[in-house]
C-alpha cells in the first residue's frame, strides 16, 4: 500500500471530524452501546434479547433498508429454532478461532434453519435470511468491537484500490480485512488528537471506549 496516500486519507479523515458533517454515522456508535449493554447469549428469551440488543433511536439502516430485512429475518430464526441459533452465535463469537470459517458456519446455521422454517411454512414469502459476510462482520463489531470493525465488500475493494494496494481478491477476503483494520487503526492512534475528534462527538447514547468503527467511518467518507 502507498503510505503517502494513507496518510492523504487520514487527514482527508481528520478534516471530516472537524467539520459540521460529522454526526452521520454517529448511530453506529449508538447501536453499539445498545448492543454491548444489552447482548447476553445466555438469556432465557433470545429473541427479545436479540430485538433489545439492535436498536437505534435514529436509524434502522443496519439492518433494515430496502430489499434487506436481516434482523426481521434473524428473529424468525431464532423463534424457528431457538438452540440451534443460540450456538450459531456461540460459535461466531468464538474470536480465538479462524475468521472466514466462523463466518461460513454461521451462514450456513442461518441457510439450515431457513430450510427448516420453509419447510414448516409452506406459504411462506420469507425466502432470504439476509446474514451475510457483512452481517456477520456487523455482529462481530458490535460484540468484540476492540477487535473487529464493520465490513463492506465494496468499500473495502475502493479503498485498497485507492491505496495502491497489489491483488485485491474478487472474493471476500476477511483475514485480510482484519490485518489492514489493525495497521489502519494504528495509523489512526498515531495521527495526534485524532481520536479525541472521533471521541468529541460522543455523548451518553453512544459507546465511549476504543473501538474499531472509526477504521470503517475512514473507509466510508474518504
Amino acid at each position: 500500500m502507498n503510505l503517502n496516500k494513507i496518510k492523504q486519507k487520514i487527514l482527508i479523515y481528520k478534516e471530516y471530524l472537524l467539520s459540521n458533517d460529522n454526526q452521520k454515522y454517529l448511530h453506529h456508535w449508538e447501536t453499539l452501546k445498545c448492543f454491548q449493554d444489552n447482548w447476553d447469549n445466555g438469556a432465557a428469551n433470545l429473541p427479545q434479547m436479540y430485538e433489545t440488543a439492535l436498536q437505534n433511536s435514529t436509524s434502522r439502516r443496519l439492518w433494515q433498508r430496502e430489499d434487506y430485512f436481516p434482523k426481521k429475518a434473524m428473529l424468525q430464526l431464532i423463534q424457528t429454532d431457538t438452540e440451534f441459533m443460540r450456538l450459531a452465535f456461540r460459535d461466531l463469537f468464538h474470536h480465538e478461532h479462524e475468521l472466514s470459517g466462523r463466518v461460513l458456519r454461521f451462514i450456513h446455521y442461518c441457510d439450515t434453519t431457513l430450510e427448516v422454517f420453509r419447510s414448516q411454512n409452506k406459504h411462506t414469502k420469507m425466502n432470504a435470511h439476509y446474514h451475510h459476510h457483512e452481517t456477520a462482520m456487523m455482529y462481530l463489531a458490535f460484540r468484540y468491537p476492540e477487535y473487529y470493525s464493520l465490513y463492506e465488500k465494496k468499500s473495502f475493494e475502493a479503498f485498497l484500490k485507492s491505496v495502491d494496494a497489489p491483488h485485491i481478491s474478487q472474493t471476500h477476503d476477511l483475514d485480510r480485512f482484519q490485518k489492514i483494520t489493525k495497521i489502519l487503526y494504528n495509523f489512526l492512534e498515531k495521527e495526534e488528537g485524532l481520536l479525541q475528534l472521533s471521541k468529541n462527538r460522543f455523548n451518553e447514547k453512544h459507546y465511549q471506549l476504543a473501538s474499531k468503527l472509526e477504521v470503517w467511518e475512514l473507509m466510508s467518507v474518504t
